[in-house]
C-alpha cells in the first residue's frame, strides 16, 4: 500500500509582478510529488510559515484562509477516500478532483466566493460583492 500525504506551501521561487507568491497544495505519492496551485496569492510579509495561513495584515486574510482550509480539507478527503476504498490515486485524478468546478444548486455561493477571490478585485468592489453574498445567504 502506497502512502500518500498532502501539505500546503507557497512557491517562493515564483514571484508575481506585484510581489506576491502563489499558494500550493502538494500531493506526495510514493516519494514523488505533484504541486497544484490554489490560485490564491499572498505577499511574503503576510504569510505565516509556521501555520501555513495568511496573516491578518492581509486585508483579504479571512477569505483566503477559509479557501486554504477548504482546499486542504478537500485534498485530505480525496487522499483518505482513495485509501479507505483501496483505490489507486494518480496525480491527474487528484488534480482533477481537487479543482473540479462542477457546481450544483447548493454550491452557487461557493462558486461566487471562489470567483471573487480569484479575480482579485479592488478592496471596495470586494466589500460590495461580499455584502451581496451575505444578503443571498440570508435570503
Amino acid at each position: 500500500m502506497l502512502m500518500n500525504s498532502v501539505k500546503l506551501f507557497i512557491r517562493t521561487d515564483q514571484l508575481t509582478k506585484d510581489g506576491r507568491y502563489a499558494i500550493y497544495v502538494r500531493l506526495i505519492i510514493n516519494r514523488r510529488k505533484k504541486d497544484v496551485s490554489l490560485r490564491i496569492y499572498v505577499k511574503p510579509k503576510d504569510w505565516n510559515f509556521k501555520r501555513n495561513l495568511v496573516n491578518k495584515s492581509d486585508p483579504e486574510s479571512i477569505r483566503k484562509n477559509r479557501l486554504i482550509k477548504k482546499y486542504k480539507n478537500k485534498a485530505e478527503n480525496i487522499v483518505d477516500d482513495c485509501f479507505f476504498n483501496n483505490e489507486t490515486l494518480t496525480f491527474y485524478d487528484f488534480e482533477a478532483r481537487l479543482l473540479n468546478k462542477e457546481y450544483n444548486d447548493d454550491s452557487f455561493l461557493e462558486f461566487v466566493f471562489d470567483e471573487i477571490v480569484k479575480r482579485n478585485f479592488a478592496k471596495e468592489t470586494n466589500r460590495t460583492y461580499n455584502s451581496q453574498i451575505t444578503k443571498l445567504q440570508q435570503f
